[in-house]
């Protein structure tokens, strides 16, 4: 018995695994040493290149058709057949949480920078244990923005008006009242939002490519591979 000619037909285990190689290599995944190994073993056994030759005429035959899409109803009868969870969302909704994503981003921006006008004090006597903060309208209306408690060594304090359009005058009105509801103390103050224009901007946009980066994201894990989380 020839056991080189036994081992050496390619029907051994050892020539069965380097064959399973064969797609790999021809589409280029292989590390190096996995492609070392069928470099080694193709030139022990040339006989197989037509083998490789072959499978790279299926690999470009291959990439060179158009991609395929079932028709409509063929789809659907896929998608019926997946579990609820791996099923693509309908585009609407994944418009719509993008949307949602955007808008509470947004909010949490400007809730934390908060790009409006900022009024600053300072009280020298009197201790006053509130601070009332109203801002007045063109006709004399005034409306209550904050009411802040204030410890009784304080002196200093800042408030900040989110809510204002670049370009306008606001008129405020600061009351500082006492422990027996007393105002010992207020000031007026109009001050222009010019500067804010950029910071809401930056918001906006940051807000927007977030949104944009979400709904890009849900689309292509929609289009990932389903057929690993299947088995």
């Amino acid at each position: 018995m020839d056991i080189t000619r036994a081992t050496d037909n390619g029907a051994s285990p050892q020539n069965q695994g380097v064959r399973a190689l064969f797609p790999w290599y021809v589409n280029g995944t292989l590390n190096e040493d996995e492609r070392a190994v069928v470099d080694a073993w193709l030139a022990r056994h040339p006989h197989a290149r037509a083998e490789v030759d072959a499978l790279r005429h299926l690999h470009r035959a291959m990439r060179a058709r158009p991609p395929h899409r079932p028709p409509d109803h063929v789809w659907a009868r896929i998608q019926a057949h997946l579990p609820t969870a791996l099923r693509p969302w309908p585009r609407w909704l994944t418009w719509a949480w993008s949307a949602l994503f955007t808008l509470l981003f947004a909010l949490f921006l400007w809730a934390t920078f908060q790009p409006g006008i900022v009024l600053r004090w300072y009280v020298h006597s009197s201790n006053p244990t509130q601070a009332r903060v109203w801002r007045v309208s063109e006709d004399g209306h005034a409306r209550l923005l904050a009411s802040l408690s204030l410890s009784p060594d304080w002196r200093q304090g800042t408030f900040v008006d989110p809510f204002v359009r670049p370009g306008r005058t606001y008129v405020y009105r600061v009351e500082f009242i006492d422990q027996a509801g007393h105002v010992v103390w207020e000031q007026t103050v109009a001050e222009r939002a010019d500067r804010i224009w950029g910071y809401q901007t930056i918001i906006v946009v940051v807000s927007l490519i977030s949104g944009w980066i979400i709904t890009r994201w849900i689309i292509i894990w929609q289009r990932l591979p389903m057929w690993p989380l299947l088995s």
